[in-house]
């Protein structure tokens, strides 16, 4: 694939994101619309990351995912006393493991034993798992259910 310019897609994307944001009228005062998904757009348009699979059950693995993790961060702020120790345990025990235990950084079976184990309580392990299943593989909810339950049972802990 012959390596083309970013620089134009650039100021397009910018105005794809501006004019679906501006544009768009909210129902009511109570009921705004969502954003539009921009880093998908970015992914496909900037990139050319292409979306073999569903956006369907890509917006539901990626609402999963957002769930579980503003549950957990309000378990966290409930348990904890102050914001400040809320925002340090939070960023170590979530941002950090998220972006090095992942599979995001560094490939899972790349890294030692124990942290592959501590790595499957990594709830962002499992989403890039799915995305990366759906979006590049085209494969569906037959070929990524069980990590999708593991998603689903991580979320359902932290909310009770």
């Amino acid at each position: 694939m012959p390596s083309r310019n970013l620089l134009p897609s650039i100021p397009l994307l910018a105005a794809l994101v501006i004019a679906a944001n501006g544009c768009r009228k909210p129902q009511s005062e109570d009921a705004p619309l969502p954003p539009p998904p921009t880093v998908t757009i970015a992914s496909r348009w900037m990139f050319g990351v292409p979306i073999r699979g569903s956006l369907l059950w890509l917006s539901i693995a990626t609402l999963l995912y957002l769930t579980g993790s503003m549950a957990l961060g309000l378990m966290l702020s409930a348990v904890l006393k102050s914001q400040q120790v809320a925002m340090q345990i939070a960023f170590v025990a979530t941002m950090l493991p998220s972006l090095l235990l992942s599979g995001f950084i560094f490939p899972i079976a790349n890294m030692p034993l124990p942290l592959r184990v501590i790595s499957n309580i990594i709830p962002a392990k499992w989403f890039l798992i799915i995305i990366k299943n759906i979006m590049l593989k085209g494969v569906g909810l037959a070929y990524v259910w069980k990590e999708t339950a593991i998603l689903l049972g991580m979320t359902l802990f932290f909310i009770g």
